[in-house]
This record gives C-alpha cells, sequence and structure tokens, in this order.
C-alpha cells in the first residue's frame, strides 16, 4: 500500500460560497488517512472556474488512488448537500502521484 495526492476537478453548477467551501474541506478532512483536519486543499481556475480538490489516499496502485479519492470526494460533496446534479468531477482529468508528507 502506497500513499498518494490525488487531485480532483469539480464543476459546480452555482459558484460554492467560502463557507461551504470550508464545510467540504472539512468533510474531506474526515477521509484523510493522516487524520489530518485542515491540511486538505482546494484552488479555483479564474479561466475555467473549476475548482481542483486535493486529496491524500492510500492505495495499492495510481488506477486504485484515483477510484479511491473519486468516491471519497463524491461522499464529501453528499455529506455537505450536493448531488451529481450540482457537483461533477470530472473523471477525464483526475491525476494520481505517489506522495511522501
Amino acid at each position: 500500500m502506497s500513499t498518494y495526492l490525488v487531485t480532483l476537478p469539480v464543476d459546480f453548477d452555482k459558484e460554492p460560497t467560502k463557507d461551504y467551501l470550508s464545510e467540504l474541506n472539512a468533510a474531506l478532512a474526515s477521509y484523510d488517512p493522516r487524520r489530518k483536519e485542515g491540511e486538505l486543499f482546494w484552488t479555483r481556475s479564474s479561466d475555467t472556474g473549476t475548482h481542483t480538490i486535493r486529496l491524500v489516499v492510500e492505495a495499492d496502485d495510481e488506477r486504485s488512488a484515483q477510484q479511491q479519492a473519486h468516491k471519497i470526494a463524491n461522499a464529501a460533496l453528499l455529506d455537505t448537500g450536493h448531488t451529481v446534479l450540482s457537483a461533477r468531477i470530472d473523471d477525464r482529468f483526475i491525476d494520481a502521484r505517489p506522495w511522501t508528507a
């Protein structure tokens, strides 16, 4: 089992507020294998409006890391009131890289 940093692009139907993004960050942190809440990051592209979530996951390989991160992000989005109709992860651009603290 290895640790990966996974990047997931997320498009929201409506621009999320800073308060919502803080709630999402807390929801994502609850899944962090390092148990380090508040150390997850999101960014927003000013060109496309796409938000990028970065998650740390433990998996056997890059593909498994991508799949696990996708499930975690979907769960956190659902936990904070979004569905696939209001927030979508673009599977084509999920990236997983080996990561060390």
